[in-house]
Parts: structure tokens; C-alpha cells; sequence
């Protein structure tokens, strides 16, 4: 297991919203993603329960290993695309897709931390900026609405 402690006041603060990204996030097909087991969002501090995914992030091969090239990259392109279709069906807008976000199970990669996500339609940004720059699309930055295409953005941002 992995839990996850909520410590942002703006998602404590605002449990209604949270507590349906939940439920959406619990929507989203089980091969791409770490499940969730449990949600405490009137616990001191808030925190979810997730299915612990063995394997290094993304990030961490690039790091130490370099860029995958090949039929690697194509695996991992192809596994990764499909993951955010899954999530995008559940009606969940990932939000901040980049390498550190993706885990390499040994059963193939998992798209992991909803932290950020929104509901599909609840994805207008209004004065904040969240996510991993190098990552975002440009409708971050300009206030637009964000939806499924910023995900495939940063996608092709990540492969």
C-alpha cells in the first residue's frame, strides 16, 4: 500500500470536489494505474490509500539508464497512450502526465498521481497554475479551458 497525506488546504478545503475526482479516479481501468483502496478525507490529516506499484519511475530510468529508443519507447508510448484513454474515459483529466508520474511495473507502466487531476467537466483553471512546466500545454498558461488534450500534450512531451 501507499497512502498518499493530503496536506494542500485548497483540496482539504474543498472535499466535494475532491471526493468526486475521487470517485472518478476509482473509475479508471486497474491495468493502467495504482488503485485506490481507501479514502479518509475527514481524517486529521486527509489522506488515500493506494495500491503499491513496485517498480522505478519513468524519471528515475531516464536519469539513470537514459532515454528508451526503439521498440522500448514504442512499448512505453503505446502502454502510456492507452493509460491516459483509460483515464480520460473515467472522465478525469490527469493534468500533470511527465516521467515522474509514470511508474515501470514489472507487469508494464502505471500512470500514478491523480494528485492534480480534475473531472472533465471541471477543468477550467481560473488564476492558478498547477502542474510541471516543461509538461504543460499551453492552455495552462493562458487561462483556457483544460481537457484531455493538455494530457496528450504532455504525453508527447514525456515520449
Amino acid at each position: 500500500m501507499a497512502i498518499k497525506v493530503l496536506r494542500s488546504r485548497l483540496l482539504v478545503n474543498d472535499s466535494s470536489a475532491l471526493s468526486r475526482e475521487i470517485t472518478a479516479a476509482r473509475q479508471v481501468a486497474e491495468f493502467c494505474t495504482a488503485a485506490i483502496l481507501d479514502v479518509a478525507l475527514d481524517h486529521d490529516p486527509p489522506y488515500i490509500v493506494s495500491e503499491y506499484v513496485d517498480g522505478p519511475t519513468l524519471q528515475h530510468v531516464i536519469r539513470t539508464e537514459g532515454v528508451r529508443t526503439g521498440a522500448a519507447l514504442h512499448r512505453l508510448a503505446v502502454a502510456t497512450i492507452t493509460a491516459l484513454a483509460a483515464i480520460h474515459r473515467a472522465g478525469v483529466v490527469h493534468r500533470d502526465f511527465k516521467p515522474g508520474n509514470v511508474l515501470l511495473a514489472p507487469d508494464g507502466p502505471r500512470v500514478i498521481d491523480f494528485g492534480i487531476a480534475r473531472l472533465v467537466d471541471l477543468t477550467t483553471t481560473t488564476g492558478m497554475t498547477a502542474g510541471s512546466p516543461p509538461y504543460m500545454a499551453p492552455e495552462h498558461f493562458t487561462g483556457a479551458r483544460i481537457g484531455p488534450e493538455a494530457d496528450i500534450f504532455a504525453w508527447g512531451s514525456t515520449m
